[in-house]
């Protein structure tokens, strides 16, 4: 009877510490909780959020002047479609994040546009980075009416962004390695 009761106490243990690990794991990754696409003025367009959990490694490095480049790759096929046949739509969306030590504000940049914003903490410039709003996808004349389009979207931290003298420590350490899993969804115009 005592046997069981410690094998009752090692499986406990041992639950708890897979419990552990997995949540050490999620605190470091990419989580698409929200993605959409919606006709607006005959363009389809992308809303989104993600919640952007860096590793200690990451946000150290940011909190010493590294911004860290995120991109969303953006991919849009006929669903069924050959894999010859190209996408009709490829393409990244990259915003990168900068830590501003004089003001001990941090700034979200637009890529494409170089739109910036400032935000007084880390907490919200993070949820801001991850709010994608309005993104174009596609011209509604671009797709054929009654069938139907696959829709990915995947977002991950651009290594190659980073500082040069900092890339070889990135390819090996997994804690630079964050990225979403793809989300995928389908549109029928």
């Amino acid at each position: 009877m005592i046997r069981g009761h410690k094998g009752l106490q090692f499986g406990i243990w041992v639950v708890a510490a897979l419990w552990l690990a997995s949540a050490v794991i999620r605190a470091e990754e990419f989580i698409i909780t929200k993605a959409e696409s919606v006709l607006l003025d005959e363009q389809y367009v992308i809303n989104a959020e993600i919640e952007y959990h860096f590793s200690e490694v990451a946000l150290k490095a940011l909190e010493n002047g590294v911004p860290l480049l995120v991109d969303l790759h953006v991919q849009v096929r006929r669903k069924g479609s050959w894999i010859w046949e190209a996408d009709i739509v490829d393409y990244h969306f990259r915003r990168q994040l900068h830590y501003l030590p004089l003001s001990e504000s941090y700034e979200v940049v637009d890529i494409a546009d170089g739109s910036k914003r400032r935000f007084i903490s880390r907490t919200i410039a993070l949820e801001a980075l991850g709010e994608i709003s309005e993104l174009p996808l596609v011209e509604a004349e671009k797709l054929q009416t009654g069938k139907s389009y696959r829709v990915e979207i995947k977002s991950e931290l651009d290594i190659e962004s980073l500082p040069v003298p900092l890339r070889p420590t990135a390819y090996m350490s997994s804690k630079w390695k964050l990225a979403s899993e793809w989300n995928e969804w389908v549109i029928t115009p």
